[in-house]
């Protein structure tokens, strides 16, 4: 995915995505979306939630500072069950994001519930940043 190489569930699909000034590359499946976007704005990309927490992992033997945030659509916003009772959000909603400044490049993975935290944070440990000819 662009400057990267990483790993991810096998039954991972391509996205055709475009960007506007950027190049953009998505792949998803039930629970992940991973998505890179790189050019001179990536960097710039701002928080997507009010409420965010922010850390350090190892990318590729470097310490790289991840934000993760919970972009949910509230509950009052939910679609409604044949019953009248409201059906669980289906969208992905938490979303950790890593901005690599060199390659002009953002990674992050969306996903839908706190429990797969340790399988998002697996994928972004797993870039490796292609080496430059």
């Amino acid at each position: 995915m662009g400057p990267f190489e990483l790993r991810g569930p096998a039954d991972l699909k391509k996205k055709n995505v475009r960007g506007i000034d950027s190049e953009i590359y998505e792949h998803e499946n039930r629970e992940f979306d991973i998505g890179v976007e790189v050019g001179m704005y990536s960097e710039d990309s701002g928080i997507h939630s009010y409420e965010y927490e922010t850390g350090s992992i190892m990318i590729d033997g470097t310490p790289v500072t991840f934000t993760k945030s919970d972009v949910n659509v509230p509950a009052a916003n939910a679609a409604r069950n044949a019953d009248g009772s409201k059906s669980k959000p289906v969208e992905k909603h938490l979303l950790i994001v890593v901005r690599f400044p060199k390659e002009e490049a953002v990674v992050n993975v969306n996903y839908p519930e706190e429990s797969l935290t340790p399988n998002a944070m697996a994928i972004l440990q797993s870039i490796r940043v292609k080496k430059q000819d």
